[in-house]
């Protein structure tokens, strides 16, 4: 049997933000001139949720990161922390070392995603907008 020699492909391979001494994020950064934008999946689902979104925001001069939250994806998976909270204040460590906290990003979350960007918004003033896809701010303890 011949090794077969796949593709490389950059949406598999994020690069890793270290936002904790125990915690690194997987992000998928697409580097352009026009306003930062950082995209947040749901719950149960990782960064590639993004990767239409991101390939045409990117194709417009947008610079953009897609972070895999704690536990989802690439990101580390830490046996505790997985609260909006925590998620919100990994996110705004994550941009801030990333040197994005200052360049007023538009941060959109998908889902639980907008549950999480609107928590961080919340705690970081430096942001240029935000958007909460099919969510916002719901409460899933309350219907299941």
């Amino acid at each position: 049997m011949t090794d077969v020699q796949w593709p490389t492909d950059p949406w598999l391979a994020p690069e890793r933000v270290q936002v904790a001494t125990d915690l690194g994020l997987g992000v998928r950064v697409l580097e352009g001139d026009l306003r930062p934008v950082v995209l947040v999946h749901g719950l149960a689902s990782n960064a590639l949720l993004w990767r239409t979104v991101a390939d045409t925001l990117h194709g417009r001069g947008h610079a953009v990161a897609c972070v895999d939250l704690r536990g989802h994806g690439r990101s580390d998976r830490p046996s505790d922390g997985h609260t909006t909270a925590q998620a919100a204040s990994d996110l705004n460590a994550c941009l801030s070392a990333m040197g994005w906290a200052d360049r007023r990003p538009v941060v959109a979350g998908q889902s639980w995603g907008g549950n999480v960007v609107l928590k961080a918004a919340q705690l970081n003033d430096q942001w240029g907008g935000v958007a909460a896809v099919d969510g916002g701010w719901i409460h899933l303890a309350r219907r299941f």
